[in-house]
């Protein structure tokens, strides 16, 4: 698996299908529906099963750093799958300098500073105020938090 390019943080905020817009606003998010499985995925980071082909790729992306709102130098993938028990995400982020990836801090909820990494906001109120966020940097660290 190849991560973003230098710097570059793509947030993606997830609100589960069926959820209306708070206040009716959208905030201009894009929205997609995720697929329901009755297998569970095989969780070894690669993304080689059949029930991860079902699940319809997202690639519309928009980057927060170096430019909010702007087109990311690099495409991302993301595929949400969903049973009775959990939600499944799967990212493919592809750099056409893998030499150049920022991969330092290991410790979990350090903060990843430079490094390169991908975080989502899942938002299961429907509210656009309140969830919880994951990240993970280039070297595997992770990092959770509600907000």
């Amino acid at each position: 698996m190849t991560v973003l390019s230098p710097h570059l943080v793509v947030a993606v905020v997830l609100a589960l299908v069926g959820a209306a817009p708070t206040h009716g606003q959208d905030a201009g998010l894009p929205r997609h529906q995720l697929t329901r499985t009755d297998e569970p995925p095989v969780i070894d980071g690669v993304l080689d099963d059949a029930v991860w082909a079902n699940a319809q790729p997202i690639e519309d992306f928009r980057q927060t750093e170096p430019v909010e709102g702007g087109v990311p130098s690099e495409r991302t993938e993301l595929r949400l799958l969903f049973d009775d028990d959990a939600l499944y995400v799967a990212m493919r982020c592809y750099d056409s300098d893998p030499a150049g990836v920022v991969a330092r801090v290991m410790k979990r909820d350090a903060g990843f500073g430079p490094d390169d990494f991908v975080a989502i906001v899942v938002d299961p109120f429907f509210d656009r105020r309140n969830g919880y966020y994951f990240e993970m940097s280039a070297t595997g660290a992770i990092g959770d938090a509600a907000v």
